[in-house]
């Protein structure tokens, strides 16, 4: 049996240490993005889906792969990083728009 919470755009989230708008926060497989400012040891929330603005020095098609290094906060190409969505643009040569945890390649696609 399963009982329904809400439509899952976005989960909560307890940090450590405080967290800033904007920030990206990896749980295990899923990368999430803060919204808003949450306070360290405060339950707050992470969105899990939508379009998001990152940096990157790498050079992207739409619909390739995109994953995040937490090292450099950047998007990449590298599938060693972690798996944050595809890329449904890139506005210029340092910035990428990625559907975050977009997984159409569990389909085989």
């Amino acid at each position: 049996m399963a009982i329904y919470k809400h439509k899952g755009e976005s989960i909560d989230y307890t940090p450590t240490g405080a967290v800033t708008a904007g920030d990206v926060v990896v749980q295990g497989l899923i990368l999430g993005v803060a919204c808003n400012d949450i306070a360290a040891n405060e339950l707050g929330s992470l969105t899990i889906e939508g379009v998001f603005r990152f940096t990157t020095s790498a050079t992207f098609d739409v619909g390739d792969m995109a994953f995040y290094a937490s090292g450099t906060d950047t998007i990449t190409a590298t599938d060693t990083d972690v798996y944050a969505g595809r890329v449904v643009l890139q506005p210029s040569a340092t910035e990428v728009d990625v559907k975050i945890n977009f997984l159409t390649e569990a389909l085989g696609s």
